[in-house]
């Protein structure tokens, strides 16, 4: 429970909504996404978390690598969900408390997100020109209200017509402020694959990669995007585990455009964004093979 010493700010109230958004941050992910001390705010994160408004996560080996081992994982508490619920029109329908969603897999796959987008976010603060629209934003600007991007499209495998839904892991943009005011952004659906899923498997009716490829491939030759979102333009950024599992991806790609690859999907590693650390110019590799090394060109 709340302590009534303890005055909930404005600045606490953002730190709920950015947890509630990403679902699960690291403490060294906070001071990318606010202006701040960051020893004060990883104090005011462990001051939120002992009267209940975040949950901190307990599972050991996800306080690692990114932030180093002073980094924690938060996820929003149950005071918390009642606080913002009760100020703000979050889609609370799936976030809820993060003693319900510890499952190590769903914990790992949502920290890779957040891992991306928090320094994208800050990448882009710095960026005299770029602006990122989080997704947050997009979402109320295409829908009109915090609804999730997910869809269905129809595909052909082995001459049968099939049904597949496309459930983007995150959804932004870009918009560079030297661009013509009435051009779009440049969107981007992305995907965190921690390469637990096969890559191909021989039917359509098991999961695979490469089927939420081609349902994205079939999204943009159908130009659904343009129906459904109002989007003249997306690619589709695949951050994954290894060197090894982003050739085999590329490889796989290759079967769009009769062997050249699609160049709607981009590939990077988690190793290289560790290490480089902006996602802004982290050399990417398109599905033709070609280096991409500026995400904000779109």
């Amino acid at each position: 429970m709340s302590s009534p010493n303890i005055q909930v700010t404005e600045r606490d109230l953002k730190i709920l909504k950015l947890v509630a958004e990403y679902r699960f941050l690291r403490s060294s992910h906070i001071p990318l996404l606010i202006a701040g001390s960051k020893d004060k705010l990883t104090r005011r994160l462990s001051t939120l978390a002992e009267i209940g408004l975040l949950e901190r996560l307990s599972v050991r080996r996800a306080i690692r690598s990114w932030g180093g081992s002073e980094s924690r994982v938060y996820g929003l508490g149950r005071e918390g969900a009642r606080l913002l619920q009760a100020k703000t029109p979050l889609p609370f329908d799936r976030l809820g408390s993060l003693a319900r969603h510890q499952q190590h897999e769903s914990v790992e796959h949502e920290l890779m997100i957040s891992d991306f987008m928090t320094p994208l976010a800050a990448a882009c603060r710095r960026h005299e020109h770029i602006r990122l629209i989080d997704s947050a934003t997009l979402r109320q600007a295409v829908f009109g209200k915090p609804k999730t991007f997910v869809w269905s499209v129809s595909v052909t495998e082995r001459n049968l017509p099939r049904r597949l839904t496309v459930f983007p892991d995150h959804a932004f943009a870009l918009w560079d402020t030297r661009r013509p005011e009435n051009q779009q952004p440049a969107y981007f659906f992305f995907e965190a694959d921690r390469g637990t899923m096969p890559v191909v498997r021989r039917s359509f009716d098991q999961t695979s990669y490469f089927r939420k490829l081609v349902a994205y491939h079939e999204t943009w030759r159908q130009l659904l995007h343009t129906r459904y979102f109002r989007f003249p333009n997306f690619r589709v950024i695949t951050l994954t585990s290894s060197r090894e599992r982003l050739a085999h991806l590329l490889e796989v790609n290759k079967q769009f455009n009769d062997g050249a690859g699609s160049g709607l999907f981009l590939f990077a590693e988690q190793a290289a964004l560790q290490t480089h650390g902006n996602p802004l110019t982290l050399p990417l590799k398109s599905g033709r093979g070609e280096a991409v090394t500026r995400l904000a060109d779109g």
